[in-house]
């Protein structure tokens, strides 16, 4: 028999914990328990993004940082790209059985991406001068061997064009 296998990506607002749950054919009753995999030195965390490989398989990356600090603000914080697999078990059928899975947490960017704020005030980042920059334009894809494909925004040179910003341009 086939099984299907969703997953589903969570961040919770009090820590900015990313978490996944996966769910085998009968998604109204048979969900596994939730598991954070956003862990330490990844200590707040933003644009998490999921995709589902093989069966009980799932990859899931985000923007973390080590400081414990509201991303909306400067605190000269540095953010990585990390990411982590989650690999449910599987039955003899290949069907998911929901115990325990194995994760691996590891860091992609080879240097931070970017520095200080990332603002998630959504429209008010105009009012507040908040900084949009990194955005969120994470591609994450599984290839034929089961390797993940991480594409991510890199702002760590600090290059910025003019107009793009709401202090750019004021001193020119």
């Amino acid at each position: 028999g086939t099984s299907t296998y969703q997953v589903f990506t969570t961040v919770a607002p009090a820590n900015n914990a990313v978490s996944v749950n996966g769910c085998t054919t009968n998604c109204w009753n048979h969900w596994a328990t939730p598991v954070q995999v956003s862990q330490s030195p990844s200590n707040v965390n933003v644009f998490p993004w999921v995709v589902a490989g093989g069966p009980g398989r799932s990859d899931s990356v985000w923007y973390g940082t080590n400081s414990y600090i509201d991303p909306s603000t400067n605190g000269s914080q540095a953010w990585n790209v990390w990411m982590n697999q989650v690999v449910w078990p599987v039955d003899t059928n290949g069907a998911v059985t929901l115990a325990a899975p194995a994760t691996n947490l590891v860091r992609v960017s080879p240097h931070p991406a970017h520095y200080d704020s990332i603002c998630l005030q959504g429209t008010g980042c105009i009012t507040s001068q908040g900084d949009r920059n990194l955005a969120d334009f994470f591609s994450l894809t599984i290839d034929h061997t089961g390797a993940a494909e991480v594409i991510y925004d890199d702002t760590s040179n600090g290059l910025i064009q003019n107009g793009f910003t709401p202090t750019s341009g004021l001193a020119d």
